[in-house]
């Protein structure tokens, strides 16, 4: 849980494919549906327990109505994979903090994590351009290969979403449970990005 030592001088670390593959392959499973899997009924009843005026369940009944048919990939996840969680050595990276391990998680959200969370956590609103997270999303689908199979929908669009409402619903969830405002704010940051990518006109991925 606590963070590892170092063998060598720390430079900034990219995204560790290699080792997220070796988590992911640990027990894979493919062509479930969305609104079946163990992941979707966790994130419906996160979101229905959250007191107070919430845009969460409005969301959540969205998001499966437009993906709960599709097939994903479900696959093991660290829950909090940033380089803030690990160091550099000389073959693997060590990588610590793993209270948030769940298994059964729709594959490629740690790599996304990693790629834009700072992005996420650091800016206000639209200061984030939608273009610039559905193409993070495009890069981890390629990585992964098709997280989606639903004819008229992408794997990059529906990566992009359920990150968003997962990690949505762990702030505003946790901010609220445990009175910290400002984690509670962060969550409604990722619940307004999760808006404006099911409810915008154009899909961001040009279709």
């Amino acid at each position: 849980m606590s963070a590892l030592r170092a063998d060598r001088i720390q430079r900034p670390l990219s995204l560790p494919i290699l080792a997220l593959n070796e988590l992911g392959n640990i027990a894979t499973s493919t062509g479930t549906a969305v609104r079946d899997s163990v992941w979707a009924g966790r994130i419906a009843t996160e979101c229905a327990s959250v007191g107070g005026p919430s845009p969460l369940r409005e969301l959540v009944a969205v998001f499966l109505e437009r993906y709960g048919d599709d097939e994903c990939d479900l696959a093991p996840w660290h829950g909090d994979f940033g380089p803030w969680n690990m160091a550099r050595t000389s073959s693997v990276p060590m990588v610590w903090d793993w209270e948030r391990f769940a298994a059964s998680m729709p594959r490629g959200m740690d790599a996304l994590h990693f790629l834009i969370h700072r992005d996420i956590a650091g800016k206000y609103g639209s200061s984030i351009s939608p273009l610039r997270l559905n193409a993070a999303a495009d890069h981890v689908r390629s990585l992964h290969g098709s997280s989606s199979r639903r004819r008229g929908s992408t794997s990059a669009n529906f990566l992009l979403a359920a990150y968003l409402l997962t990690y949505a619903t762990r702030f505003v969830s946790d901010g609220l449970s445990q009175d910290v405002p400002r984690t509670t704010q962060l969550g409604l940051r990722y619940a307004e990005h999760l808006h404006r990518l099911l409810f915008a006109r154009d899909n961001l991925s040009g279709e």
